[in-house]
C-alpha cells in the first residue's frame, strides 16, 4: 500500500518500475536521476559505506541536462563512484 508520487513523466510510478530501477542501480553501483524529479535535471550518485558495510550516505552530482549530457554519464559515474569509494575507505571500509 505505497503511494508513489509522479513528479515528471520519467518518474517511476509503479512498484515494479521502482524495483527494476533498484536492481539496475545495485548492478551498476550508481544511481541515475534522468529527469525523474525535475524536468531538465540529471543526477548521478553512488553510496558511501561505513566500516560495517552499511550504506550511510551518498555522494552525487546534479546538473542541467543541457550541460550534463547523456553521453557524459559513464565518465561522471566513474568519478562519483571513485569519490564514494575514497570516502568509504576513510570511514573504515577495507574492501573498496
Amino acid at each position: 500500500d505505497i503511494e508513489l508520487s509522479q513528479h515528471t513523466p520519467n518518474t517511476d510510478s509503479t512498484l515494479e518500475a521502482v524495483l527494476k530501477s533498484i536492481k539496475k542501480t545495485r548492478k551498476q553501483a550508481y544511481a541515475i536521476d534522468e529527469e525523474e524529479y525535475a524536468p531538465g535535471v540529471r543526477c548521478v550518485a553512488a553510496p558511501i559505506t561505513n566500516a560495517f558495510g552499511k550504506t550511510i550516505a551518498a555522494i552525487g552530482i546534479t546538473a542541467s541536462t543541457s550541460t550534463f549530457r547523456k553521453r557524459m554519464i559513464p565518465q561522471r559515474a566513474k568519478q562519483v563512484i571513485a569519490a564514494a569509494q575514497e570516502i568509504s575507505k576513510k570511514m573504515g571500509l577495507e574492501k573498496v
